[in-house]
């Protein structure tokens, strides 16, 4: 018989249950006989257990498990016995698949849409790829038909149609279920619904059904079938009374709207229970309270729901609250501040436990980031996931999905050492050894592919860019030498060339251990394409790599023993897919790896903990019949909760009208959040996001939340909206985060003596001030506010730098930064940003031409070795010698030039650019401003001298910087960095743009500068700095234009250059650069005719308005430059910059 329990608290189904089980053994099932308790998840399995065992104090041979797997495990030894497996849904997958591989069955009419789907992928990979997610999706399908569509299942076994022969994809899906049902059958394959249709099954114990919500057809057919011959309980959640009248189930008084609204599920159940074992029922036990007259506004919502007339509810009330919170953290923050508050009230009383908190968002995944790490700076709260599945699967399984996707990509750089250096597949490397092997990644010039390519399929003309070639040239940097002893030597091999990568006798174990691991993932994953294994024969190919290339890692023994555990889960899976393996048919590694990674989805290796492990954590569906004494809700916002029913094409269920019995996303969330409703004890909170995080505009609650306060009309709570930031809270005292209470005091007294400086009309003291005088003062209050107090074993030291100069390192381009655009060079300069910072890994295409930055410095390498000679001995042809001599076919083996087309390409141009700077530069000869028998002085300040380069120490420069209060401190700064090519007597600037802009007459000035500080010359002077642009190749009409990329430098001493120095310095170092005040603005002041007229402000205002911006300030780590202004004494801090500039003092060179 079947026998039923109704109530709305899973708590009154306990009490009773106990006692059902043990009158079960006083009657004959004795204390060893095994009690089985099926439920819908594995939370509510952990509660039925915690609950039991606090009554009896053990629960003892109590079977406590799923209902697929209590029904498998009835069903698997009498299976066994007649030679019969169950069909399971991967078996179903498997069957379809070999179906659409199956090119003479697919051949049918019906079969039309599907072929044109399957041989609309260009490959057999891609062939492969279809027919497995399609097969993945209409096994699922099939599935959902078997427990809510049988009788379309049986008509298609008669084949008959079930619906009209008009329907979409009835007739294709009918054949299809049709050739699966014969192969099942050949197999000896047989539905679980089909093996208790068969014969009755007797069970040793009364079977226990406990807290299901809703029941499909198929299922309750299940559940009959066992309750024909047994005694079979069935306790389930119902928000009302349920009576047995003349053989049927109904609610004992009128459904209630929001009953009907939120549970049509449970409503559907009773006709299901109906239509399907209304002969077994028997009169059901209904577990209600009595209403009160007085009770909580949440009890009253839950007694109407019953049916039952609403309490009146006490003023203040919060047991139902509505909160609008700003962003994820934001909300976050708040149910952690409130779950800290009700504990710390309760006094002992309540425990985390009690807490209950539903993610029901959709971004699932980033609440989980946001509740793990609030958590934990929430004075570490105790908190236990389930039902959500980790954004990662553990490193172990990570690292064989990373294995099993390799073949199936171009052996990119980022792929491999992502493998390479992986702790579980590269081992526990040495110090060091990581950032050496990126870097030997990177300097060998590797990008992509296993080996060279055929001239057929590349245009590559040389053995570049793979794995081969880069593995070849650090073997042979093991045994020759190379540029790093000085030889600057190309290795030939055969018809090709290599640059030897000379390693250290100290790296040579750590380039072999990473040459013979890369060597042998790539000849792995070559191999795994090329062959066609049954599924049987793909688990132990699986097995063996898992064998060869996954080990635990060595950190520490919890890493190792977790490792372990992952691997042997590995392990266990690739077993189960020989399970699949039905008719031994040999499929491709596509279709393996697919079948693998299909596995490894949804593998969850986050600890599990038991529900008395802190607060419960988890989805909607994981708590949704958990009793807790405080639920929260959180991401009720519209359109997250409850989800909306997708459309699927293939689902003919979607042509008509749903029926009793129909699942859909929708009305699962919907009865989800009513038993969550129906489960909360004292109060039951939902938030949201109210405010977009991209717009700032306002969003709405969810369409639950709306009707929840439609069902409160006259006792609706006023949504609180929380505050935007966690320290803004009016109320201090309900405040408990401990970095939110910090931030309190300290706003307030920024807040306090903001108001007093402004009240003074005196200025902001410094930080550092600050900080002196507090704890002097009082440390009591320095204390409070967490000053930091230096260490006393430290006091030596401090007064040691107190008396020697700071010494500060600045490179000449940080300092032209700075003077192109103090904001972004200054902001620069502070964060330590370089101008090449690219990650190495995320290089993913080989150069088609080189950088701006590598054009300069290549050309001005080339065209400085040309000036060495006499101007009119060099030629085009010499000009294209030195071309290839200096730079090919070195660094086109080194991978900073292009090669093949593209090499040709760059050298066109490259000897164009140089051809027209040695037309000007014969041109500036003749005209008498630059000496052809000068040398080159100087182009780099640097500690080391660099190889082909004229090296000079850098420059030293002392300045004193006065902080806010007064304090003077004196520091060293160290000058270093690339020239201009510097002349006895001039500068010559070389550019690759066709003009010459304000940038660049800043840079040769600055090299001026920086060279006449340094005192290199006798005289400290410069003639001119000369620009040699691609645009202003002489002829006779274009001399007054030519003259305009000349200036006459200013003599300087070295001693007024390093006062003008000083004065860039101090200013750059000891103030605060809020502004605008670019070098182009600067160069237009320079050059205006009327200065005193000149306007800044309306001149940055101009070019802001302007569609394309030519500004510096555009380019740095500022992105709101548009944000600021121009500074009230914009002209002064121009004269004292630039008082040597020479369009300053305005002397051209005749």
């Amino acid at each position: 018989m079947l026998h039923l329990t109704f109530s709305n608290r899973v708590e009154s189904f306990v009490a009773l249950l106990d006692e059902h089980i043990g009158e079960a053994r006083r009657r004959g099932a004795g204390l060893y006989q095994r009690i089985d308790v099926v439920s819908p998840s594995g939370p509510l399995n952990g509660y039925i257990e915690l609950a039991l065992a606090s009554r009896a104090g053990v629960c003892a041979n109590i079977n406590i498990t799923f209902l697929n797997s209590f029904l498998r495990g009835l069903l698997g030894p009498r299976l066994a016995s007649e030679g019969v497996k169950l069909l399971e849904r991967t078996h179903v997958q498997t069957l379809i698949r070999e179906r659409l591989s199956d090119t003479n069955w697919l051949a049918h009419d019906d079969f039309e849409a599907l072929r044109a789907y399957i041989e609309t992928a260009n490959d057999e990979d891609g062939r492969d790829v279809r027919r497995f997610q399609l097969s993945a999706r209409l096994a699922t399908l099939f599935e959902e038909y078997e427990y809510s569509r049988a009788e379309m299942l049986e008509a298609w076994s008669r084949e008959a149609s079930f619906f009209d022969e008009a329907k979409r994809s009835e007739g294709w899906q009918r054949r299809l279920w049709r050739g699966v049902e014969q192969d099942a059958r050949a197999l000896n394959l047989m539905s679980m619904t089909a093996c208790f249709a068969r014969e009755p099954v007797q069970l040793d114990a009364p079977l226990h059904i406990f807290g299901f919500a809703h029941l499909s057809p198929a299922v309750t057919k299940i559940i009959a079938r066992l309750a024909g011959t047994n005694e079979v309980y069935l306790w389930m959640l119902q928000p009302a009374a349920v009576i047995l009248d003349n053989r049927v189930l109904r609610y004992q008084a009128d459904v209630h709207p929001a009953h009907r609204q939120w549970g049509k599920l449970s409503v559907d159940t009773l006709g299901v229970l109906n239509a399907y074992a209304a002969e077994l029922l028997t009169p059901p036990v209904n577990l209600f309270d009595a209403p009160t007259a007085t009770a909580a506004l949440l009890t009253s919502v839950q007694s109407e729901l019953s049916a039952k007339p609403m309490a009146s509810v006490p003023s203040g009330d919060r047991s139902i609250e509505f909160l609008a919170c700003s962003g994820i953290q934001r909300e976050v923050e708040v149910v952690a501040n409130a779950i800290w508050q009700r504990v710390v009230a309760a006094e002992g009383k309540l425990h985390f436990h009690d807490f209950g908190v539903v993610v029901a968002g959709r971004d699932a995944q980033e609440y989980v980031a946001q509740i793990e790490s609030v958590f934990q700076d929430f004075h570490d709260l105790p908190y236990n996931i389930t039902g959500i599945a980790s954004d990662s699967s553990g490193r172990i399984i990570d690292a064989l999905r990373m294995l099993v996707a390799l073949p199936f990509g171009r052996f990119h750089r980022g792929e491999m050492m992502g493998l390479l250096t992986h702790p579980n597949i590269g081992g526990h490397l040495a110090v060091g050894e990581l950032e050496s092997w990126v870097e030997w990644c990177d300097k060998l010039n590797i990008i992509s592919g296993a080996e060279r390519p055929s001239a057929k399929t590349s245009y590559l003309s040389k053995d570049l860019h793979n794995w081969s070639q880069g593995i070849k040239r650090l073997t042979l940097g093991s045994f020759l030498s190379s540029e790093r002893s000085g030889l600057r030597e190309i290795f030939e091999i055969e018809d090709d060339s290599y640059i030897v990568e000379e390693i250290s006798s100290a790296d040579m174990v750590h380039a072999a251990r990473m040459s013979v691991l890369a060597r042998s993932l790539i000849r792995d994953a070559q191999w795994l394409l090329t062959e066609r294994f049954t599924l049987t024969q793909w688990a132990e190919v699986f097995e063996a790599l898992v064998a060869t290339y996954l080990a635990p890692a060595a950190d520490n023994d919890d890493d190792v023993s977790a490792d372990r555990k992952q691997i042997g889960r590995c392990k266990h899976i690739i077993a189960q897919i020989a399970g699949q393996d039905l008719s031994g048919q040999r499929v491709s590694y596509r279709t393996a790896s697919l079948t693998l990674l299909a596995a490894l989805d949804g593998v969850d290796t986050r600890a599990r903990r038991p529900l008395t492990h802190g607060i419960a954590v988890g989805t909607a569906q994981a708590l949704r019949a958990l009793p807790f004494a405080f639920v929260y809700m959180l991401g009720m916002g519209e359109g997250e909760f409850p989800a909306t029913n997708p459309t699927n094409p293939l689902d003919l269920r979607q042509d008509g009208s749903p029926l009793t019995g129909d699942v859909y996303p929708n009305a699962r969330d919907r009865q989800a959040f009513l038993d969550l409703l129906l489960c909360s004890r004292q109060a039951l909170t939902m938030s949201w996001v109210a405010r977009d995080a991209a717009t700032g505009a306002n969003r709405e609650p969810s369409s639950l939340v709306k009707e929840l306060q439609a069902l409160l009309a006259g006792h609706v709570p006023a949504t609180r909206h929380m505050a935007l930031r966690r320290y803004e809270i009016a109320d201090t005292s309900g405040n408990y985060h401990p970095e939110a209470l910090i931030e309190a005091r300290m706003q307030a007294i920024g807040d306090s003596l903001r108001a007093f400086v402004r009240d003074k009309n005196t200025d902001m003291p410094s930080a550092a001030t600050l900080r002196r005088h507090l704890q002097q003062r009082d440390e009591k209050l320095g204390g409070l506010l967490r000053l930091p107090v230096p260490p006393t074993s430290l006091a030596t030291l401090a007064q040691a730098a107190a008396t020697e100069p700071r010494r500060v390192s600045v490179t000449i381009a940080q300092l032209r930064s700075f003077l192109e655009s103090p904001l972004q060079g200054a902001a620069s300069f502070k964060l330590k940003m370089q101008r090449d910072e690219d990650d190495p890994l995320a290089v993913e295409h080989e150069r088609f031409a080189p950088g701006p930055m590598d054009n300069t410095v290549f050309l001005r390498k080339v065209f400085a070795k040309a000036l060495e000679q006499p101007l009119d001995r060099v030629d085009d042809s010499r000009l294209a010698a030195l071309y290839d001599e200096l730079l090919l076919p070195w660094h086109e083996l080194g991978g900073a030039l292009p090669t093949g087309i593209f090499l040709d390409a760059t050298r066109a141009e490259h000897l164009k650019v140089l051809k027209t700077w040695h037309k000007n530069a014969r041109w500036w000869a003749d005209q008498k401003m630059w000496k052809t028998s000068e040398k080159i002085v100087t182009t780099r300040l640097a500690c080391v001298d660099v190889e082909g380069e004229r090296t000079l120490p850098p420059l030293e420069i002392a300045i004193v910087l006065t902080s806010r209060d007064g304090v003077d401190e004196q520091v060293i700064v160290e000058i270093s960095g690339k020239c201009d090519l510097v002349f006895e007597s001039s500068i010559m600037l070389c550019v690759t743009k066709a003009f010459a802009s304000p940038k660049y007459l800043l840079r040769a000035w600055l090299s001026h500068l920086v060279l006449a500080a340094c005192d290199v010359l006798e005289t400290g002077e410069r003639g001119g700095y000369l620009i040699l642009n691609i645009n202003s190749c002489w002829t006779p009409r274009r001399t007054e234009y030519q003259s305009n990329n000349s200036r006459k430098l200013t003599p300087l001493s070295s001693a007024d250059a390093r006062q003008s120095l000083g004065v860039i310095l101090t200013d750059f170092l000891g103030k605060a650069h809020g502004y605008l005040l670019p070098i182009e603005l600067v160069s237009d002041y320079l050059d205006s005719p009327n200065q005193e007229s000149f306007d800044a402000p309306n001149w940055i205002s101009d070019e802001l308005d302007k569609d394309w911006q030519s500004l510096s300030d555009r380019f740095g780590p500022i992105k709101n430059y548009f944000d600021y202004f121009a500074p009230a004494d914009w002209q002064k801090m121009i004269e004292q910059r630039f008082e040597h500039h020479p369009d300053f003092v305005a002397e051209p060179m005749p």
